[in-house]
This record gives structure tokens, sequence and C-alpha cells, in this order.
């Protein structure tokens, strides 16, 4: 790809992401606004403050089990230990905070500083963030869909149990064709992707774009394989998943509960899988104002009123907020004075063996 194409297609991102987050911005001022600020803002100032601090301790154990997650993941590439990974993960979530309109910037920055600790091409741990993702996307998919019948069934909100069923064969359809053709990458054969590049515009010259692009793509292939095929990563990850959206929903709960909102964990289980299903399906930015204003409006589509649906999520973001910014923030510098400002560019390799 030119540069001018790589430019033309970064403002288009660009716009696509802002525009989200007016939108999103405007949604929430707008319910702000009809509730009323002093309303939401009582609601906060009196919260119980025993159950803040408890929704608190869980925000800082779910970031531990995830970075856990992650380092079982990554073991067979960057054997450093938890208290490597932690760090560098903390470090790519600060990242991800500061600049929501840039979803991919906390990968960047995490594969950046692991391939520098450890001396691996950075390819090798993009592999291991899809791995990673893909077993948190799977839980949220599955709790979506379980969590989808049974309000559904209390009569919360009304959904169709076909479309909940036709996401989960989507799902698990979608997840057997990337097992079986990662099977194929780990008996050494070429990738699907490498072989259409190549098929299409032919092998190129030793050292071009293509060449460059299809050794990069299979070292991702190789790494997710290894994370991904391997029962001693692939299934202690899939447990630590389910504990760590264990640990989401609680201190959401806590925060209801912290206001006064009594509201049930499947709803907010749905919720929060709700939300976040529909940012990754609609490619939607995360991050600070889109995430709270997608998170309201699940909430208040199950019944809730808008002020205590503005109060119970600004309150757990909030909390999430006060964990990541001075965590993740200390991580990111100490990073970055040790190995300077990543580069996003992709990281020239040799094939795989």
């Amino acid at each position: 790809m030119t540069r001018t194409g790589r430019r033309k297609g970064g403002l288009l991102r660009m716009f696509f992401t802002v525009t989200v987050a007016l939108l999103a911005i405007w949604f929430l001022w707008k319910v702000l606004g009809e509730t009323g600020l002093k309303g939401v803002g009582s609601r906060l100032a009196t919260a119980d403050r025993l159950l803040l601090l408890l929704a608190t301790v869980l925000t800082i154990a779910r970031y531990l089990v995830v970075a856990l997650r992650w380092e079982v993941l990554a073991r067979h590439e960057a054997p450093v230990g938890f208290g490597q990974i932690s760090p560098v993960l903390m470090a790519g979530n600060f990242l991800s905070l500061v600049t929501p309109a840039v979803r991919i910037a906390g990968p960047i920055l995490r594969a950046y500083y692991l391939s520098r600790e450890t001396g691996r091409p950075r390819a090798r741990f993009y592999g291991t963030i899809v791995a990673d993702q893909t077993s948190n996307f799977t839980i949220y998919a599955v709790v979506f869909a379980g969590a989808g019948m049974m309000v559904s069934t209390r009569g919360s909100l009304s959904l169709s149990w076909t479309l909940m069923a036709s996401l989960m064969v989507a799902l698990f359809g979608g997840l057997w064709i990337g097992y079986r053709m990662l099977q194929e990458v780990a008996l050494g054969r070429p990738s699907l992707a490498a072989r259409l590049l190549t098929s299409t515009f032919g092998q190129g010259a030793e050292g071009g774009w293509r060449t460059k692009f299809i050794a990069w793509w299979e070292h991702l292939l190789h790494s997710l394989s290894g994370a991904a095929l391997a029962p001693a990563a692939w299934w202690p990850a899939m447990g630590l998943s389910c504990l760590a959206y264990a640990l989401t929903v609680a201190p959401q709960v806590l925060a209801f509960r912290a206001v006064g909102v009594p509201i049930s964990v499947t709803e907010v289980s749905f919720a929060i899988a709700g939300a976040g299903f529909a940012q990754v399906m609609l490619a939607a930015p995360g991050g600070a104002g889109i995430t709270e204003a997608s998170l309201v409006a699940v909430f208040m589509a199950l019944g809730l009123d808008g002020e205590s649906s503005a109060a119970g999520v600004i309150l757990a973001r909030l909390i999430n907020y006060a964990v990541v910014a001075p965590w993740g923030g200390y991580c990111f510098f100490v990073l970055q004075r040790r190995y300077g400002r990543p580069d996003p560019a992709p990281q020239t390799a040799s094939p795989p063996a």
C-alpha cells in the first residue's frame, strides 16, 4: 500500500472514530440533560464507600487476571513471567484510555515493548494478542447469547431466540474454521492469505512489500497457532477469560448497589456483553465516552431510568479509570524511558521456519 493510500485510510478511520465519539458524547449529554446533572451528582456523592472500595479491589484483580491470561498464551513466545507481562499490558491499557480514537494503539504498544523485552519479532506477539482477544470475545459472545435469552424470558427486553442461536452457531462455526486453518499453519503449510496474495500478485522481489507482509503475517499466524492449539495454554486462558468477565460484572453490580439501584447479575452481564459485542461488530472505537454511552443505552433498553443508568455506569467507569490511569501511566512512562517511543511500522523479519 502506498503512503498516500495509508494516509487516506487513516483520515477515513479518524473521521469515523471522531463521528462515533461525538455521537456518544451527544447521547450522554442528552441523557444527563433530561435526567438532571444534579440528581446524578447527588447519587455519586452519596454512594456507599465500602461498596466502592470493594469494586476497586475487584477491578484491580480483573487486570491481574487479564495479565495472567496473556502470560499463559504468550508463554511459548516469551517466557518472561507475569512480572514483565503485567506492566506491558497496563501500559497498553493506559494508551488505549488516552487515545480512544485509535483502537489498535494499545496492542501495538504491547507487542512493541514485549518484543524489546525479549528480542523476538513483534509479529509473534501480535499473534498472542489475537489469541488473547479471541478468548475474551468468545466469552462475551456466549454471555451475550445466554444472558439475552434469560432477560427475554424475564421480560426485561424482547430478543429473538433465533437470533441468539444463530449468533452461537456463527461463533462456533467461525472458531472451527479458524481452528482448521491454524492446523494447516502448524503443519508448516503457507496460510490461505499468503497463498492468495502470491497467486494474485506473484512472489514479488526479495525485500519488497509483499515479501515483508507475507513474512509478518506468517509469524503472526505461527504464534497464534502455538497459543490457540496448545491445550495447556488455550483452555486455561478460557477459564481466566470467564473469571475476568465475572470480575468485570461484579464492580458494575456493586456500583449500582452503591447508588441505590437494585439490578440483577443477569441484566448487568447482558449489558456489558451487549455493549462490548456491539462495539466489536461495528468496529467502533472504545474508550472514555463511547463505552459509557453504549452501556447507558443498553441499561435504559433493559428498563432502567436515565438517572439510574448514568449514575451506575459513570461510577463504575470512574473506578476503572482510577485504577488504569495511575497504574498504567506509571508503567507506560517507565517502559518509554527504557525503550523509547513505540514504532507502529511492522517489523521486518525472516519467514518462520
